[in-house]
């Protein structure tokens, strides 16, 4: 069974199979859209952010996505089982040929055939005459000429004749080891990077707010405040934020961090990425009880009937494991452009059961109306139920 399992490692069309399907999984990751990984990692955030491939790919695509961990192709089980199991083969592969490679640079085959002298694309001939030069003397002087062009020679006879064999650069072939150890160490750093590393590209604290950071540490970020700064001829001069740092609420660190000077923290670092805008969001319960009020950072471009829109969400009660709604909230990306769903000084609101019949996906619109510093007031605008998520 090893040796069975050894010649399959070692097998070219194995290696290039494996090498297709990673590729296939790559292009499918590219075309198909991926939750970003702060998301993928919170159960909660991902049971929201389905709503977005549900309302672009319809049902059932939507389900057998989600099924095959289409949404986290690069995050997900099989993908790092496809990039461990080749970085195994060409580990294999690099053993199975080193006795080979190591016997053909200490001990070359200096036995040709024939025909090589004949065919050779690289060859010269001379002629001597004897008892002018004996055949020693020409074999010495043709291994005198290779030794000043840096070559190793090595006389051989095999009872019909006299021959030099002559190689340059014999120690390249070890090249190939380097090329594999570079293969295998980068292949490597993405498994362990997947399996025991992390990285959040999409890790959103809006001003004002605290964020969990998870992965099993009970670390927390608070932003308590962004500042951009410009020149006079409007080109960017810094942009920076002010954070705190908590390790299960008590404070840990503090710093203005920037794109290149990050927060520190046992490996963890925190970088100021990217910026964009947030809204503060205030819920009340049919009694009057507030259940969320904190800052959703819009950091999601939605694109859509040719208008491009800024979004994010965040959850409301839990049922069955699952959070009871999935509430996203919507604005112009750009608010000098004239939106005709959404007014001038609103968002929209768009409420989602995290789990829906398939038959049905149902959108409600709300405004939301700010007044200066005053109290948001929010009012229903009409409710839309539509056959197709799509």
């Amino acid at each position: 069974m090893l040796d069975r399992l050894w010649r399959v490692l070692t097998a070219v069309r194995f290696a290039l199979l494996l090498i297709g399907v990673i590729a296939a999984a790559v292009l499918a990751g590219t075309v198909i859209m991926q939750a970003p990984p702060s998301v993928a990692a919170s159960p909660d955030s991902y049971a929201g952010w389905l709503a977005q491939p549900r309302a672009k790919y319809g049902e059932p695509a939507a389900t057998i996505l989600s099924a095959l961990d289409l949404y986290r192709i690069f995050s997900s089980f099989w993908f790092r089982a496809l990039l461990a199991v080749l970085t195994l083969s060409v580990v294999v592969c690099t053993v199975n040929r080193m006795p080979g490679i190591v016997a053909n640079v200490t001990r070359p085959n200096i036995r040709v055939p024939e025909r090589l002298f004949e065919r050779a694309p690289l060859r010269a001939e001379f002629t001597y005459t004897a008892p002018a030069l004996t055949p020693e003397v020409a074999r010495e002087r043709a291994a005198r000429v290779l030794g000043r062009g840096r070559f190793r020679t090595v006389p051989w006879a095999d009872g019909e004749g006299l021959a030099v064999f002559g190689d340059r650069n014999r120690y390249g072939k070890y090249g190939t080891f380097i090329n594999h150890i570079g293969i295998v160490s980068i292949l490597a750093a993405a498994v362990m990077g997947g399996a025991f590393g992390w990285r959040e590209d999409g890790f959103m604290v809006p001003e004002g707010s605290t964020r969990q950071v998870g992965h099993g540490t009970a670390l927390s970020m608070r932003s308590e405040a962004f500042v951009e700064e410009y020149f006079p001829n409007g080109t960017a001069k810094d942009f920076r934020s002010e954070v705190v740092l908590f390790d299960d609420e008590r404070e840990i660190a503090r710093k203005t961090i920037r794109v290149n000077d990050p927060l520190d923290h046992n490996g963890i670092r925190f970088h100021q990425a990217f910026f964009g805008p947030a809204a503060v969001m205030r819920v009340r319960d049919a009694t009057g009880s507030v259940v969320h009020d904190d800052g959703v950072a819009l950091g999601y471009d939605l694109k859509g009937d040719g208008i491009s829109r800024n979004g994010g969400f965040f959850t409301l009660g839990r049922r069955n494991g699952l959070p009871t709604l999935a509430v996203w909230v919507v604005m112009p990306a750009n608010v000098r452009q004239v939106d005709p769903d959404i007014p001038a000084g609103s968002v929209r609101l768009e409420i989602f059961e995290p789990r829906q019949p398939l038959e049905l996906t149902r959108k409600e619109y709300v405004l939301v109306r700010y007044r200066g510093d005053a109290q948001a007031r929010a009012f229903p605008c009409g409710v839309r139920a539509y056959p197709d998520p799509a």
